[in-house]
């Protein structure tokens, strides 16, 4: 269950109806995202929760080893990316990343419990 500042919520949403019913795409729809200075996170934390949440969704949804291989590429893809990103929270990201893999590997987070 997400509680707080939950991540992929609507990726996760969007998968479980599509598992029902037929997606539909309306190209012709407008959002306007209004984003709130507030209650962000900072590189480091987003980083962090975003690697945790990606393993939590796959881990959920998808058992096949394609599935887990690509969620590992896709953090060596973002590795890369915050390691040469000229973004002046790049450290911080790379921290964030970093220390996400670490909670993963030790599956010390609430989401990763067994």
């Amino acid at each position: 269950m997400l509680t707080g500042y939950s991540m992929l919520e609507d990726l996760d949403l969007s998968y479980r109806i599509h598992r029902q019913a037929r997606l539909v795409v309306q190209p012709e729809a407008r959002l306007t995202h209004r984003r709130s200075p507030s209650n962000r996170f900072g590189a480091e934390r987003y980083n962090h929760a975003l690697t945790v949440h990606r393993r939590w969704f796959i881990e959920k949804h998808f058992g096949d080893v394609t599935s887990r291989l690509a969620y590992w590429w896709s953090l060596v893809g973002r590795l890369l990316a915050t390691t040469v990103s000229s973004a002046p929270p790049r450290p911080a990201a790379r921290r964030g990343l970093l220390h996400g893999l670490q909670t993963v590997l030790t599956r010390n987070h609430p989401l990763l419990s067994d």
